[in-house]
């Protein structure tokens, strides 16, 4: 969008400039394919710009200049608006804001991944204590028949212990399958 001013005659430039710097641009917003704000006047003209690639595709207002097929003044301001906003760092050019999207989805895919891993992992932990805990089940009980309160008690605190484990695993892994959506 650098050679913008180019598409404009000298005067609707200086037209635009102006309403530009006494503030007459509102709702100025990146959209998914451009820009949009509104100029307000005696009454207000909604302006869309339509970039692909960071070039400009098309642009439309609704004042009676542009109905006629020529860029007006409110376009200009908005696109000084638009130059305004990226100078000050606000806004960065579709080409920088695809990259830093693609390295988002990056990072964010490693996280699912490593997400899985560990629910995975978790997931083996859990059912190597689960079976060691069932092995060691038969000899607690026989240990309460010889003589011990204690011990059966000691057994039903694994079961609970084991009960709170898998229902973390299963909480984690519907986590892990939410992330991956």
């Amino acid at each position: 969008m650098n050679n913008w001013k180019s598409q404009f005659d000298q005067h609707i430039l200086e037209r635009g400039s102006l309403l530009y710097k006494s503030g007459r641009i509102v709702d100025l917003k990146q959209t998914e394919n451009g820009y949009s704000a509104g100029v307000l006047l005696r009454q207000r003209y909604d302006v869309q710009i339509q970039t692909v690639q960071d070039k400009i595709r098309r642009m439309k207002c609704e004042c009676p200049l542009s109905k006629m097929g020529k860029n007006c003044e409110h376009m200009a301001a908005v696109l000084f608006g638009i130059q305004a906003k990226r100078y000050k760092g606000e806004w960065e050019s579709e080409s920088s804001r695809e990259k830093r999207l693609k390295k988002e989805r990056e990072q964010i895919n490693k996280a699912i991944e490593r997400m899985k891993k560990e629910a995975a992992d978790e997931q083996k932990t859990q059912q190597a204590s689960e079976k060691k805990a069932s092995e060691e089940a038969p000899k607690k009980k026989t240990t309460a028949k010889n003589g011990g309160k204690k011990t059966e008690v000691n057994k039903q605190q694994n079961v609970d212990e084991q009960e709170q484990k898998a229902r973390e695993e299963k909480r984690l892994a519907r986590e892990a399958r939410k992330a991956e959506k």
